[in-house]
Protein backbone atom coordinates (compact mmCIF):
# COMPACT_ATOMS: atom_id res chain seq x y z
CA UNK A 1 0.00 0.00 0.00
CA UNK A 2 1.38 3.37 -1.03
CA UNK A 3 2.31 5.66 1.86
CA UNK A 4 0.66 9.10 1.70
CA UNK A 5 2.27 12.14 3.30
CA UNK A 6 -0.19 14.90 4.13
CA UNK A 7 1.24 18.40 3.81
CA UNK A 8 0.00 19.91 7.10
CA UNK A 9 -0.24 16.86 9.31
CA UNK A 10 1.76 13.90 10.46
CA UNK A 11 2.15 10.96 8.11
CA UNK A 12 -1.05 8.98 7.97
CA UNK A 13 -3.00 11.72 9.75
CA UNK A 14 -6.11 13.01 8.06
CA UNK A 15 -5.68 16.58 6.80
CA UNK A 16 -8.03 19.02 8.53
CA UNK A 17 -8.15 22.34 6.62
CA UNK A 18 -9.97 24.13 9.45
CA UNK A 19 -7.38 23.08 11.98
CA UNK A 20 -4.62 24.04 9.59
CA UNK A 21 -6.15 27.48 9.15
CA UNK A 22 -6.50 27.93 12.90
CA UNK A 23 -2.87 26.93 13.38
CA UNK A 24 -1.82 29.62 10.91
CA UNK A 25 -3.98 32.20 12.69
CA UNK A 26 -2.61 31.22 16.08
CA UNK A 27 0.93 31.38 14.76
CA UNK A 28 0.41 34.86 13.32
CA UNK A 29 -1.23 36.17 16.48
CA UNK A 30 1.16 34.70 19.03
CA UNK A 31 4.63 34.69 17.53
CA UNK A 32 5.02 38.43 17.02
CA UNK A 33 6.52 40.42 19.87
CA UNK A 34 7.50 43.89 18.75
CA UNK A 35 8.36 47.09 20.56
CA UNK A 36 7.27 50.00 18.37
CA UNK A 37 8.04 52.62 21.00
CA UNK A 38 4.43 53.42 21.87
CA UNK A 39 4.43 51.59 25.20
CA UNK A 40 1.17 49.80 24.33
CA UNK A 41 1.03 46.22 25.56
CA UNK A 42 -1.68 44.45 23.61
CA UNK A 43 -2.36 40.75 24.11
CA UNK A 44 -4.19 40.53 20.79
CA UNK A 45 -1.59 41.79 18.34
CA UNK A 46 1.49 41.64 20.61
CA UNK A 47 2.77 44.96 19.32
CA UNK A 48 2.23 44.49 15.61
CA UNK A 49 -1.03 46.44 15.30
CA UNK A 50 -2.69 43.73 13.21
CA UNK A 51 -4.43 40.43 13.93
CA UNK A 52 -5.26 37.41 11.79
CA UNK A 53 -8.76 35.96 11.65
CA UNK A 54 -10.88 33.38 9.88
CA UNK A 55 -13.00 34.86 7.10
CA UNK A 56 -15.20 32.00 5.90
CA UNK A 57 -12.29 29.63 5.63
CA UNK A 58 -9.69 32.14 4.47
CA UNK A 59 -6.99 33.81 6.53
CA UNK A 60 -7.41 37.58 6.63
CA UNK A 61 -5.49 40.36 8.39
CA UNK A 62 -7.15 43.37 10.01
CA UNK A 63 -6.06 46.25 12.20
CA UNK A 64 -6.10 45.48 15.91
CA UNK A 65 -8.40 47.57 18.09
CA UNK A 66 -5.30 49.18 19.59
CA UNK A 67 -3.99 50.40 16.23
CA UNK A 68 -5.77 53.80 16.16
CA UNK A 69 -4.27 54.64 19.55
CA UNK A 70 -0.92 53.28 18.43
CA UNK A 71 -0.95 55.53 15.35
CA UNK A 72 -1.99 58.52 17.47
CA UNK A 73 1.03 58.08 19.73
CA UNK A 74 3.35 57.65 16.77
CA UNK A 75 2.04 60.90 15.25
CA UNK A 76 2.53 62.77 18.53
CA UNK A 77 6.07 61.42 18.77
CA UNK A 78 6.78 62.45 15.20
CA UNK A 79 5.77 66.09 15.78
CA UNK A 80 7.59 66.19 19.11
CA UNK A 81 4.75 66.70 21.59
CA UNK A 82 4.28 63.18 22.93
CA UNK A 83 6.05 63.80 26.23
CA UNK A 84 4.02 66.93 26.82
CA UNK A 85 0.82 65.08 26.01
CA UNK A 86 1.74 62.16 28.25
CA UNK A 87 2.45 64.47 31.17
CA UNK A 88 -0.74 66.53 30.82
CA UNK A 89 -3.12 64.88 33.31
CA UNK A 90 -6.03 65.96 35.45
CA UNK A 91 -4.29 64.96 38.67
CA UNK A 92 -1.38 67.33 38.09
CA UNK A 93 -3.51 70.31 37.06
CA UNK A 94 -3.86 72.48 40.16
CA UNK A 95 -6.61 75.09 39.74
CA UNK A 96 -6.12 78.38 41.55
CA UNK A 97 -9.03 80.56 40.46
CA UNK A 98 -12.70 79.66 40.45
CA UNK A 99 -12.70 79.78 36.66
CA UNK A 100 -9.90 77.20 36.55
CA UNK A 101 -11.86 74.95 38.91
CA UNK A 102 -14.82 75.14 36.53
CA UNK A 103 -12.55 74.37 33.57
CA UNK A 104 -11.16 71.28 35.26
CA UNK A 105 -14.62 70.06 36.24
CA UNK A 106 -15.90 70.50 32.68
CA UNK A 107 -12.88 68.69 31.25
CA UNK A 108 -13.29 65.71 33.58
CA UNK A 109 -17.04 65.57 32.94
CA UNK A 110 -16.48 65.67 29.19
CA UNK A 111 -14.31 62.57 29.26
CA UNK A 112 -16.93 60.68 31.26
CA UNK A 113 -19.88 61.73 29.08
CA UNK A 114 -20.16 59.39 26.09
CA UNK A 115 -22.73 61.69 24.47
CA UNK A 116 -20.52 64.81 24.59
CA UNK A 117 -19.16 65.89 21.23
CA UNK A 118 -17.26 69.14 21.65
CA UNK A 119 -15.30 71.00 24.26
CA UNK A 120 -13.75 74.45 23.96
CA UNK A 121 -11.69 76.59 26.29
CA UNK A 122 -11.19 80.32 25.78
CA UNK A 123 -8.77 82.11 28.08
CA UNK A 124 -5.60 84.07 28.55
CA UNK A 125 -2.18 82.46 28.31
CA UNK A 126 -1.22 80.59 31.46
CA UNK A 127 -4.78 79.67 32.43
CA UNK A 128 -4.17 75.97 31.76
CA UNK A 129 -6.24 75.63 28.59
CA UNK A 130 -3.63 73.61 26.71
CA UNK A 131 -2.97 71.36 29.71
CA UNK A 132 -6.64 70.48 30.14
CA UNK A 133 -7.40 70.12 26.43
CA UNK A 134 -4.38 67.86 26.01
CA UNK A 135 -5.44 65.78 29.02
CA UNK A 136 -8.92 65.36 27.52
CA UNK A 137 -7.43 64.44 24.15
CA UNK A 138 -5.08 61.78 25.50
CA UNK A 139 -7.61 60.29 27.92
CA UNK A 140 -10.27 59.95 25.23
CA UNK A 141 -7.81 58.29 22.87
CA UNK A 142 -6.59 55.88 25.57
CA UNK A 143 -10.04 55.14 26.97
CA UNK A 144 -11.73 54.44 23.63
CA UNK A 145 -8.72 53.46 21.46
CA UNK A 146 -9.43 56.39 19.16
CA UNK A 147 -7.56 57.81 16.21
CA UNK A 148 -6.67 61.28 17.51
CA UNK A 149 -5.50 64.11 15.27
CA UNK A 150 -3.66 67.13 16.68
CA UNK A 151 -4.23 70.25 14.56
CA UNK A 152 -2.01 73.24 15.37
CA UNK A 153 -3.75 76.06 13.58
CA UNK A 154 -0.72 78.27 12.86
CA UNK A 155 1.03 75.36 11.11
CA UNK A 156 -1.59 72.89 9.91
CA UNK A 157 -4.09 75.59 8.99
CA UNK A 158 -1.53 77.16 6.66
CA UNK A 159 -0.72 73.77 5.13
CA UNK A 160 -4.40 73.15 4.48
CA UNK A 161 -4.88 76.56 2.91
CA UNK A 162 -1.83 76.27 0.66
CA UNK A 163 -2.42 72.66 -0.42
CA UNK A 164 -3.44 71.89 -3.97
CA UNK A 165 -6.94 70.53 -4.45
CA UNK A 166 -6.06 66.85 -4.16
CA UNK A 167 -3.85 67.32 -1.12
CA UNK A 168 -6.36 69.58 0.60
CA UNK A 169 -9.11 67.03 0.10
CA UNK A 170 -6.94 64.29 1.60
CA UNK A 171 -6.16 66.50 4.60
CA UNK A 172 -9.83 67.30 5.13
CA UNK A 173 -10.77 63.64 4.95
CA UNK A 174 -8.08 62.79 7.51
CA UNK A 175 -9.47 65.29 9.98
CA UNK A 176 -13.12 64.49 9.22
CA UNK A 177 -12.67 60.76 9.76
CA UNK A 178 -10.59 60.79 12.93
CA UNK A 179 -12.06 59.90 16.30
CA UNK A 180 -10.89 63.02 18.14
CA UNK A 181 -9.83 66.31 16.56
CA UNK A 182 -7.85 68.67 18.80
CA UNK A 183 -7.47 72.16 17.34
CA UNK A 184 -4.85 74.05 19.31
CA UNK A 185 -4.21 77.80 19.31
CA UNK A 186 -7.20 78.68 17.17
CA UNK A 187 -7.58 82.27 15.98
CA UNK A 188 -9.61 84.56 18.20
CA UNK A 189 -12.39 86.02 16.10
CA UNK A 190 -15.97 84.80 15.89
CA UNK A 191 -16.36 85.03 12.10
CA UNK A 192 -12.90 83.63 11.50
CA UNK A 193 -13.75 80.73 13.77
CA UNK A 194 -16.70 79.57 11.72
CA UNK A 195 -14.93 80.25 8.42
CA UNK A 196 -12.04 78.10 9.58
CA UNK A 197 -14.41 75.23 10.35
CA UNK A 198 -16.08 75.65 6.99
CA UNK A 199 -12.72 75.46 5.26
CA UNK A 200 -11.42 72.62 7.40
CA UNK A 201 -14.43 70.36 7.23
CA UNK A 202 -16.19 71.68 4.14
CA UNK A 203 -19.30 72.92 5.88
CA UNK A 204 -19.63 75.96 3.66
CA UNK A 205 -23.26 76.45 4.73
CA UNK A 206 -22.35 77.44 8.30
CA UNK A 207 -24.02 80.76 9.10
CA UNK A 208 -21.43 83.01 10.73
CA UNK A 209 -24.17 85.09 12.31
CA UNK A 210 -25.47 82.20 14.41
CA UNK A 211 -24.47 81.51 17.98
CA UNK A 212 -21.00 80.04 18.38
CA UNK A 213 -22.33 76.83 19.93
CA UNK A 214 -24.59 76.20 16.95
CA UNK A 215 -21.68 76.49 14.53
CA UNK A 216 -20.02 73.51 16.20
CA UNK A 217 -22.94 71.11 15.85
CA UNK A 218 -22.56 69.93 12.20
CA UNK A 219 -18.88 69.23 12.78
CA UNK A 220 -19.48 67.23 15.90
CA UNK A 221 -21.78 64.83 14.12
CA UNK A 222 -18.57 63.49 12.58
CA UNK A 223 -15.87 63.72 15.23
CA UNK A 224 -15.31 64.61 18.86
CA UNK A 225 -13.90 68.12 18.78
CA UNK A 226 -11.58 69.84 21.27
CA UNK A 227 -10.69 73.51 20.78
CA UNK A 228 -8.14 75.63 22.62
CA UNK A 229 -7.86 79.35 21.87
CA UNK A 230 -7.47 82.83 23.28
CA UNK A 231 -10.67 84.72 24.19
CA UNK A 232 -13.01 85.76 21.41
CA UNK A 233 -13.10 89.50 20.81
CA UNK A 234 -16.48 89.82 22.49
CA UNK A 235 -15.48 87.66 25.47
CA UNK A 236 -14.28 89.05 28.76
CA UNK A 237 -10.82 88.29 30.08
CA UNK A 238 -12.06 85.55 32.35
CA UNK A 239 -11.35 81.91 31.51
CA UNK A 240 -14.41 80.12 30.23
CA UNK A 241 -15.06 76.50 29.36
CA UNK A 242 -17.90 75.38 27.14
CA UNK A 243 -19.01 71.88 26.39
CA UNK A 244 -21.98 70.04 25.04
Amino acid sequence: MERVVFPFGAAGEEYDPLRSLQNKIDSYNTEKVKDDGTGICCNLCRGDGTVAYDDNGSLRIRDCKCNPLRQTIIRLQRIGIYERAKNARFDNYIPVTEAQKVMKQKAESFVKDSAARWLSFFGQSGAGKTHLCTAVFTQLCEKLYLDGQYFLWCDDGRKLKLSVTEDAEALREKFKKCGVLYIDDLLNHRNLLTRIFALLLRFSTIDTTTDLEQSFLPICNLVTLIVCTNPLQDESERCAGRST
